[in-house]
């Protein structure tokens, strides 16, 4: 009697091909300074590496998050003008879905300890937080709310410079807002020390906007 005449036979177990596309993005990922693997949960609200304290960037509406009592958003709804450049649209409407934000900076009134103050936090994670006609003119709001009002500034600066999508189409009036930093500069200097104002700016990460990261001079 063949012993093996009755034996059942076995199908091969076929690897599931899709299994990857349902695991999410960004749920394992890597210290870049210790190189340990962890599950992202681990790193917790401050975003730190448990092994080495290395410290992972925070998305704008994290920070605010973890350092205000009370935050009440300004501009929510000024969004630049779309250039004609290939990919950007689909770019723009990734760093938006990724961010929650329609601009690469967030700016507000903020509670902190009981001081209010005018808060304005770029994010990196916002096309690299590159400057758009928008982000500019965000920022001077901010800077003009606070002197009407006599509040403190507070900016967290991370920004790649500015983005050369909207440099391409700088010819068109929507886009000489970049030009706002620079009206940023001389109004700080001029407006804020003649309202005897506080200020500072935190770099956030590396930024290539230096008139802006340190014209507070904290870092």
């Amino acid at each position: 009697m063949d012993l093996y005449e009755n034996q059942r036979s076995t199908s091969k177990i076929k690897r599931d091909a899709s299994v990857n596309d349902r695991i999410p993005d960004g749920l394992f990922l890597a210290c870049p300074y210790c190189g340990t693997q962890m599950y992202n949960k681990q790193l917790g609200d401050y975003r730190v590496c448990a092994k080495c304290g290395y410290g992972f960037r925070l998305q704008a509406r994290e920070r605010v998050a973890l350092l205000t009592d009370n935050f009440e958003e300004m501009d929510a709804d000024i969004e630049m003008t779309t250039p004609d450049f290939p990919g950007y649209a689909e770019k723009l409407a990734r760093a938006k879905s990724q961010t929650d934000l329609g601009e690469s900076v967030l700016t507000g009134v903020a509670n902190i300890e009981g001081e209010q103050m005018a808060l304005g936090v770029m994010d990196s994670y916002f096309m690299m937080g590159s400057l758009g006609s928008m982000t500019g003119e965000k920022i001077t709001r901010l800077f003009e709310y606070a002197t009407a009002h006599q509040l403190p500034v507070v900016l967290f600066t991370a920004s790649g410079g500015a983005r050369m999508m909207a440099a391409a189409v700088a010819n068109k009036p929507d886009s000489m807002k970049l030009l706002a930093v620079t009206q940023l500069t001389s109004f700080s200097e001029s407006e804020m020390q003649a309202t005897q104002l506080t200020q500072a700016s935190l770099v956030d990460t590396v930024t290539h906007l230096a008139a802006m990261a340190f014209q507070g001079g904290v870092d």
